[in-house]
């Protein structure tokens, strides 16, 4: 099984080291009002996206299924969480208190 990282500006990356998760979160501090996320993404299309505000978004985006969000999420649950896509723990996200649809 293998990932994808999108990072801010867009470059797309696959399989990069697990330790390359926090720089990936760390580019959060640099956004600006046109790139503003980073992403991890499954071959399956499940796919976690972090916000600079702190929020991020569980949603796969091969199917039309219901996508979540958590608001205001520590930096270093953030990288957890992105392992999680990464390792192929999608257990460990689906046990999250997720709330419906984009965060506001």
């Amino acid at each position: 099984m293998g990932y994808v990282v999108t990072h801010r500006l867009g470059s797309m990356k696959n399989n990069p080291p697990l330790e390359s998760l926090a720089a990936l979160a760390a580019e959060l501090d640099a956004a600006d009002d046109q790139h503003f996320d980073v992403s991890v993404s499954d071959d399956s299309g499940w796919t976690l996206t972090a916000y600079a505000n702190g929020s991020i978004v569980w949603e796969n985006v091969e199917t039309d299924g219901a996508l979540r969000h958590l608001p205001a999420v520590a930096r270093n649950e953030v990288i957890r969480m992105m392992k999680a896509v990464a390792t192929g723990d999608l257990a460990a996200l689906e046990r999250e208190q997720w709330q419906a649809g984009y965060p506001r």
